[in-house]
């Protein structure tokens, strides 16, 4: 038995062989061990096959993903669903800014004035970005019924989504 063979084909130079073999060309053992690496290669795929649903199911592994899952979900108008990521998101690491800012902008749409300003000041405490600390303090500000600050260049509009 060959393992891989050439084929006589340009379009598939190689192949793996593992198909019948006369018992009059070749012992036993040939045919053993074919029967033995196609289990293997079974057993191989099957795993693999598992472990690909697996990781399917498990979704989305790191908080940038939930984040853009989640600004997907808000430009789509499914403001609860995409509240859902970016709460997963901030379980996954708490101290990632953007997913506060998200979440904030979420709950603004939600109506949800309370834990929209939590969710902003949070940011604040985490954010580095001074363009977008700057529009957000306006944001808070607007919320909470306080005067905003004024505007100092390279802020984000009201209604952008952080990645």
């Amino acid at each position: 038995m060959k393992i891989i063979t050439q084929s006589s084909t340009p379009k598939f130079p190689f192949y793996l062989h593992l198909g019948y073999v006369s018992a009059s060309e070749r012992t036993p053992e040939y045919f053993v061990a074919g029967m033995a690496a196609f289990i293997v290669m079974t057993v191989f795929f099957l795993v693999l096959k598992a472990i690909m649903k697996a990781v399917k199911a498990v979704g989305p592994m790191f908080e940038v993903e939930l984040n853009r899952r989640g600004n997907r979900l808000f430009d789509a108008g499914k403001y609860g669903e995409a509240l859902e990521c970016f709460d997963k998101a901030i379980a996954r690491n708490p101290h990632y800014a953007d997913s506060y800012f998200n979440k904030g902008h979420t709950l603004v749409k939600m109506s949800m004035k309370n834990e929209a300003l939590e969710a902003f000041n949070r940011y604040l405490s985490l954010a580095e970005d001074s363009g977008a600390i700057e529009a957000v303090k306006e944001i808070v500000a607007s919320l909470s019924g306080a005067e905003p600050a004024e505007r100092t260049g390279g802020t984000e509009p009201e209604g952008s989504q952080k990645n």
